[in-house]
């Protein structure tokens, strides 16, 4: 399946190696929340800020989730969301400097990223062949271009071909491949420009495919074939639909990965969708058109979902997946599948997990630096060994980081003073450096304050 869906992924990537991008504060006990999921409040296990990014990041799911939208915040460990904020944990100082725009939140999609601006802009770059760049044409782009009509956004998300943004009045738009429905917007009509995510308000936290809204419940839309849309079916929906027997809900993952997770405000997994592998947790392979619990898994502050696997940081700041590790994906130091959670081998200070689509995994420490695992093709490892790891091994030339994100085989980070930088694959210029040469070591995107 795994092969099935790469030719695929230029339609749909995938959440994170092991899945859906959220950033992780995994402070909680301090600053409740992050982005991750939403912010989850170690104390009480309620949320106390959603817009403070930080969390597990997936690809395409790529939602960091609560984006970015704390302006000028005190202390929101984890995210780059704090725009001109005193503290956040992985780097020390505030993301941007005084009177100029920079980058606070950053989704990665199958071959493109977008990247949410200080002013509330968004630029997009890389593959474009179902218009998930959001500039009304169907061109490549190598270079970051802003997506017209868009403005106030708080956060970005990306999946395989399409993108989409949360507004500070609580809705979303969408753009790019809506074959399944993907764009919510009603239809199942590609659009190459922002369009509105229908029936649906009061967001706090939005993925590609699904929301976590004020009251703590989820909306998921689309793409059904496995159940991911949670809503007892396997009927696309075109529309979001409330995600069945779903409640007290702190961070929601979802993306290419035809799988979908939260986590509750009792610090529990529930997933539903696509077992391959056994990606759910459950301990079978069984899909599920409902959520269903994580077995073993408890104290998570995020959960991040992938093509293969799944992945949860939990509060002491340690890390947990689950699913397929062909790839060593897992982190365990093997290449044997696992139903249930197993350790991440030796991560620690652990702030976000992003999925790759091809068996890489990343995690952000709270030091600013990143480690990854798994499949090493492209350089999406960030080291200069050809080979992959079986454990996290450190990305060299890299440091002062806020948030990652991982696309198919590429990958991204977004660092304190508010750059980007990316490497992997680029052939479809999908690290921004104005290039299509693939690069095994950080790049700088261009054309970003």
């Amino acid at each position: 399946m795994g092969r099935q869906l790469r030719r695929r992924v230029l339609i749909f990537i995938a959440t994170s190696s092991c899945g859906g991008r959220t950033n992780v504060d995994v402070q909680s006990d301090a600053t409740d929340g992050g982005n991750a999921s939403s912010g989850v409040d170690a104390a009480t296990g309620g949320r106390t800020n959603r817009n403070a990014v930080g969390g597990v990041a997936a690809m395409g799911g790529a939602s960091t989730a609560g984006g970015g939208a704390a302006m000028g915040g005190a202390s929101t460990a984890g995210g780059g969301a704090a725009m001109g904020g005193a503290s956040a944990a992985g780097g020390g100082a505030a993301m941007g400097g005084t009177g100029s725009k920079y980058v606070i939140d950053l989704a990665v999609g199958a071959d493109h990223s977008c990247a949410l601006l200080s002013d509330g802009t968004v630029r997009c770059w890389g593959s474009n062949y179902s218009g998930q760049l959001g500039d009304s044409t169907t061109v490549t782009r190598s270079i970051p271009l802003e997506v017209p009509w868009l403005s106030g956004i708080v956060q970005v998300a990306a999946a395989a071909s399409s993108s989409c943004a949360r507004l500070s009045d609580g809705t979303a738009m969408c753009w790019g491949g809506n074959g399944s429905g993907e764009l919510g917007d009603g239809t199942k009509v590609d659009r190459f420009f922002p369009v509105r995510v229908s029936q649906l308000s009061n967001v706090a936290q939005l993925t590609a495919n699904c929301a976590l809204l004020v009251d703590d419940s989820a909306r998921c839309w689309g793409a059904n074939f496995h159940g991911q849309v949670g809503d007892g079916t396997t009927n696309d929906q075109s529309s979001p639909v409330p995600v069945k027997g779903l409640s007290s809900v702190a961070q929601i993952s979802s993306g290419i990965s035809a799988t979908s997770c939260a986590v509750l405000t009792n610090h529990t997994v529930q997933c539903w969708g696509s077992n391959y592998l056994g990606k759910l947790g459950d301990g079978t392979t069984d899909d599920r058109a409902t959520p269903t619990t994580v077995i073993g898994l408890s104290d998570v502050h995020a959960v991040t979902t992938g093509l293969d696997c799944t992945c949860a940081v939990l509060r002491e700041a340690t890390a947990k997946c689950w699913g397929g590790n062909g790839a060593g994906q897992l982190g365990d130091g093997t290449t044997k599948d696992s139903r249930t959670p197993v350790a991440v081998f030796g991560l620690a200070n652990t702030v976000q997990i992003s999925i790759g689509g091809n068996g890489t995994s990343c995690a952000l420490l709270d030091q600013g630096i990143v480690k990854c695992w798994g499949l090493h093709v492209l350089g999406e490892t960030g080291a200069a060994a050809a080979s992959g790891s079986l454990t996290p091994m450190t990305v060299t030339g890299l440091s002062g980081v806020r948030q990652i994100g991982l696309g198919f085989d590429h990958a991204c980070a977004l660092l304190v003073q508010g750059t980007v930088k990316c490497w992997g694959s680029n052939n479809l210029g999908q690290l921004g450096d104005g290039t299509t040469t693939s690069r095994s070591t950080p790049a700088l995107v261009t054309d970003l304050p």
